[in-house]
């Protein structure tokens, strides 16, 4: 959907050009209208009276008024019929995936383990990841340049994709026969652009799960590392925030997007560059946050970066970009894991 975004806002600003073009237009033809009409009666003014020659100068102007709104209708009309077409072809896209016709049980662990795993989006082969093995617990940081395949990994991990190729395990079954809400409900994702919606702060964060209570969600914020920041707002969690409220900084939105996470509480939880747009300080600010608040015993971390902010607080480092991927550092006893 990403790639449809710069030509949607091209349409809007010509549809938007277009109509301040025929609203100018229109006042201009009107202004002559006056003139050519005050002009043409000037010689006759002994048969015109001035109530008249009013009436015939202020109605053009007055019509112009008039219809100058439909100057906004087809623009309006224009970015309509552009939307309609996007959604047309949206719903005529096949979904990347489905739910198995008789879903497995939700299996009791939650290990994550690739088998001769190819990564890619519609068939097309991005990061040949062959084996790799996150123990329940582990923290694993996977680094790489960018377009080395380290979203496709995240995007596969949840089943936003299957793997071209091999098979991805989760408590050692297949994701692809698992029902999509419950691999969701075992893996978390916080990407690098997460959204914050026009809505108040806790319906942000209590979208994660729509069950829980204030006071939940401020506990998830508080863990989030967003307390200090909850508490200076006008109304708390209760103030409005994104497009036409308060905006949010950069590291903001990634804490506010760690928070849902962290309420819906997964067992494992994929970081994707979540600091990828913060300046150097700020990065490993809320990396360090992001990294202590998902730290609670058996929860499984992955974490992707193109730099190394991070990395250190890794049980093990993977680096993806070449043949396949390979490991940077050996791994170490899981530290984070409820029982070593």
């Amino acid at each position: 959907m990403g790639r449809h975004r710069p030509c949607a806002r091209r349409g809007a600003r010509e549809a938007d050009a277009l109509a301040g073009a025929v609203r100018r237009s229109a006042r201009a033809v009107a202004a002559g209208t006056a003139l050519t009409t005050a002009g043409g009666t000037s010689a006759s003014r002994r048969s015109v009276s001035p109530a008249m020659l009013a009436l015939l100068l202020l109605v053009p102007l007055a019509l112009a008024d008039v219809t100058g709104g439909l100057a906004d209708a087809g623009a309006l009309s224009v970015r309509s019929r552009a939307a309609q077409r996007r959604l047309d072809a949206l719903r005529a896209t096949p979904p990347a995936v489905t739910d198995p016709p008789a879903p497995a049980d939700l299996p009791a662990g939650h290990a994550v383990a690739l088998e001769r795993a190819v990564l890619g989006w519609d068939g097309h082969p991005v990061l040949d990841l062959g084996d790799l093995t996150l123990r329940a617990g582990e923290h694993v940081g996977v680094t790489g340049p960018s377009g080395s395949g380290k979203s496709t990994l995240a995007a596969t991990l949840v089943r936003f994709v299957d793997p071209v190729a091999g098979r991805v395990l989760l408590g050692g079954t297949d994701l692809r026969d698992l029902a999509l809400d419950d691999v969701r409900g075992r893996v978390g994702l916080v990407d690098d652009d997460p959204h914050v919606f026009a809505s108040t702060v806790v319906e942000n964060v209590r979208l994660a799960r729509p069950g829980a209570s204030d006071a939940e969600v401020r506990d998830a914020l508080a863990r989030a590392h967003l307390g200090a920041w909850v508490d200076a707002l006008p109304d708390g969690v209760h103030t409005h925030v994104g497009a036409g409220s308060r905006e949010v900084s950069g590291g903001e939105r990634a804490r506010l997007a760690l928070a849902r996470s962290l309420l819906a509480d997964p067992p494992v939880l994929v970081l994707d560059e979540p600091t990828a747009h913060l300046d150097g300080p700020t990065a490993r600010a809320v990396a360090t946050s992001m990294l202590d608040a998902a730290a609670r015993a058996g929860r499984s971390v992955v974490w992707i970066t193109h730099g190394t902010v991070g990395l250190e607080a890794m049980d093990r480092v993977v680096r993806v970009g070449g043949a396949e991927a390979r490991p940077v550092s050996p791994p170490r006893p899981v530290r984070s894991a409820a029982g070593g």
